[in-house]
This record gives structure tokens, sequence and C-alpha cells, in this order.
């Protein structure tokens, strides 16, 4: 016999996830109440609301093609721990699309899939996360690995204005700031396709960090030499960039997370985690 599930009324799960604050350390993973399609797990160090005082730095992790959400959490578990920082990993689930969609799998890294915005799909994320832990500071900290990498520098493009900093990692396509190239290659249609142009003014606001292992050599997704060429593009557009290529390093998360974390680690320790940035007019 079918039953009919009971949601709660809008006000009983606001109440219902701002006493999730209790649930410290590594979460499960939670659905995104605007869309139950996708869900994200958190690291909330216990100390987090003591040492951040006001608003909470948080670190969006975001996976790669194998959809390993809390991978990339755990990895930036044991620094954000130590530095009082909260982590967000993101699910971004394949078959999300239309049946048989070929581009489902990827779509995600691109933030477009049909009508679906996988940019929106993430503030979502961190807007239900601030009502379970508090306030979060007003910009991000992404971090993403391959397609996750994706994912991070065109979420960056399209919102340099909510983005502190962008660590790279390892992107097997990339963007270039280049308006004769269409969009994903580079950003002539970006607007058109997306709904939202590039702010260049914004996104010098915006610290990056490009980082790969020096022997991703894959031919079929040269990625040491798409970093070196995203890199040329964008420090030639006057941003703030950083490139570090990790030493005897292959496609893998795992050896890059100490050039990440050292990153991070800079801007989020004082007085880097105040520092504001006001783009001219």
């Amino acid at each position: 016999m079918s039953t009919v599930r009971s949601i709660p009324a809008p006000q009983a799960q606001a109440a219902a996830r701002r006493t999730w604050s209790d649930e410290l350390g590594r979460t499960c993973l939670y659905a995104v109440p605007e869309d139950p399609r996708f869900s994200y797990c958190m690291v909330v160090p216990h100390g987090l609301h003591r040492a951040a005082g006001g608003r909470i730095p948080l670190v969006v992790a975001v996976h790669g093609t194998e959809r390993d959400a809390t991978g990339m959490r755990d990895a930036l578990t044991p620094w954000a721990t130590a530095h009082d920082v909260a982590v967000l990993a993101p699910l971004f689930p394949a078959g999300v699309g239309e049946d048989g969609d070929p581009d489902d799998v990827d779509a995600y890294k691109l933030l477009r899939l049909g009508s679906l915005p996988f940019d929106d799909v993430l503030m979502a994320m961190v807007r239900d996360a601030t009502m379970r832990i508090g306030p979060v500071g007003e910009r991000l900290h992404l971090v993403g690995f391959s397609g996750g990498a994706q994912f991070v520098l065109r979420f960056t493009y399209l919102h340099p204005e909510r983005v502190a900093s962008a660590s790279v990692a390892a992107p097997g396509r990339v963007t270039l700031l280049d308006a004769d190239l269409d969009w994903w290659q580079g950003t002539r249609d970006v607007a058109t396709i997306t709904g939202r142009a590039v702010d260049l003014e914004q996104l010098r606001c915006v610290t990056l960090q490009l980082v790969v292992g020096a022997r991703d050599d894959d031919p079929h997704s040269p990625r040491t030499q798409r970093a070196r060429l995203l890199y040329d593009n964008l420090r030639g557009h006057a941003l703030d960039v950083h490139l570090d290529v990790v030493p005897g390093a292959r496609h893998d998360l795992t050896p890059l997370v100490p050039a990440i974390t050292e990153f991070l680690g800079d801007l989020l320790s004082p007085p880097g985690r105040n520092v504001e940035c006001h783009p001219s007019q």
C-alpha cells in the first residue's frame, strides 16, 4: 500500500535546521530543501563559533566526475579543524537531466544543463548551511579538483562578488578570458548563455590559485600544459593568480592538498581573514 509522506511547513523546516548546529565535526549528506535532487556535507569544527567571532569562514570543496563529495570534505578536514574553518562539499549527482542526455555527467562543470543552473544550486546549499551553522562570510573560498576545478573557475567568472579565493586544481578543460572564443572555451557569448557577464573589476578582487601535478600529463588531457596556458591568460588580465606545480604528482588530489591548504591558510589567517576588496567604479 502506498503512503503519502508529510512534508513539514517551511517554518518548521527552518526551525529544524537551526538546531543542526549541535552536530559538529563531519556531517552526513543533507538534501537541499530548494531542490532535493542535490545534497551537501560539511565539516564544522567544534570551536568554530568561538574562533570565528562574527561571520564564519566557509570553504566550498567541489568534487570531480566521480562525485566523491565526502572525499573532498575529508581531504580538507584536518586543516579545517586545526584552523577553525567550516567546509561545505556539494554533491551534484549525474542523472538529474532528461533521460539519455549525453551531457548530463559533465553538465555541472559548465554550470548549465538546459534551464538548470548549477551555480544557483550551490548558493541554495550555502543558504541552507547558513541557517544551520550561522552567518558565513560574504565571500566564499572555493576549492575544486579535476571536474570540480572547472566548476570553480567558471563559478568565479560569473560570481566574483561572492568569491574571496578560488583554488583550481588540475582541471581537464579550462575557460580563458577571451572575447574571441565561444563559451566554454572563452567568454564571447557567456552573457547570452548564462545571463551573466564577466565583471573584470570584481574578478580582480579574487585571489586565484592554479595547482597541478608535474606529471599530470595524460595526452588526452594535458593538465599541466593547460594550467600554464590559463595562468598566462589570467595574468594578462591583471588578475591575482598563483601557479603551483607539485613535483612528482599525477592526477590525484592527495599530493595537491598541502599546496591548497597553504594557499588557504595565507588568506584565512589574520590579517588576510578580514581583508575586503572595493573594486573601482
